[in-house]
């Protein structure tokens, strides 16, 4: 089976209990607001859950690109393996994120290159 993602959720903080695991994501969001552009740098934590055999490996790739310039802000990739429940979470944590200009962003989630998971965010001008 390949592997897939549950949505996407771009959120401020996240926090996995190192007991139990279970997962909180604090301050979720689709809309941004700037006073200035480009933006102070930000930080912010991209989440899913990924699904597929036990065991299974797989490249993970993050991006961040601007929907109306397609510029690249921001690349992570990771090896993960799927665990014995056929579930892993993936936690990316972005700690210096600069918006250039208000406008559509897109985050993607690829296996191997292939699109599994996508949000878009829009950040907009005001307070």
């Amino acid at each position: 089976m390949a592997i897939r993602a549950t949505p996407l959720l771009i959120c401020d903080h996240v926090h996995e209990d190192p007991v139990s695991h279970n997962v909180t994501l604090l301050g979720i969001f689709t809309t941004l607001r700037a006073t200035k552009f480009p933006t102070p740098l930000r930080v912010m934590s991209v989440y899913s859950q990924l699904v597929g055999d036990p065991g299974e490996f797989g490249e993970v790739a993050l991006r961040c690109e601007s929907m109306t310039g397609g510029q690249v802000l921001a690349t992570e990739t990771y090896r993960v393996q799927i665990g014995a429940s056929g579930t892993r979470h993936v936690h990316v944590r972005l700690d210096d994120l600069r918006f250039p200009e208000p406008g559509p962003y897109r985050f993607s989630l690829q296996v191997e290159s292939e699109i599994i998971g996508e949000q878009t965010i829009v950040v907009t001008e005001g307070n």
